[in-house]
């Protein structure tokens, strides 16, 4: 379990990469997102993203090793529990997938898992890293 900044987060100290990443009401501020994107998908494929020529040493060797590119398996669970909507600071569910998804360097790919639209909508959703 880890709480405070994203920044602070040490991922070296902290054991590596992980098979199961949890999350929950991480994603309210938009300008935290970079941060903890990083970490989760960094948590998830065990590099970080201090060195370019190191991500995809790790990488291909997760590809070689653990990833099945033909029926899309992976060696990890990467969950995100959160409220569609953060009314007052701007983040959300939406964001958080632009973040993940969009630009020109797509990081991964969210897929909703559950969600519910009574009360205070909220989803949980499911986060496959590139």
């Amino acid at each position: 379990f880890f709480s405070g900044s994203w920044q602070s987060f040490d991922l070296k100290t902290a054991v590596g990469s992980y098979d199961i990443v949890l999350t929950s009401e991480t994603i309210y501020r938009t300008e935290s997102l970079p941060a903890l994107i990083d970490v989760l998908r960094s948590s998830c494929l065990g590099s970080s993203s201090e060195s370019k020529g190191d991500q995809d040493e790790a990488l291909a060797k997760l590809s070689q090793e653990k990833l099945s590119i033909s029926s899309k398996q992976v060696p990890y669970v990467c969950l995100v529990a959160a409220k569609l909507v953060y009314f007052g600071v701007g983040g959300g569910v939406a964001e958080f997938i632009r973040a993940v998804e969009g630009g020109e360097c797509k990081l991964g790919t969210v897929k909703n898992i559950w969600h519910t639209a009574e009360g205070v909508k909220r989803s949980v959703m499911k986060v496959s890293w590139n």
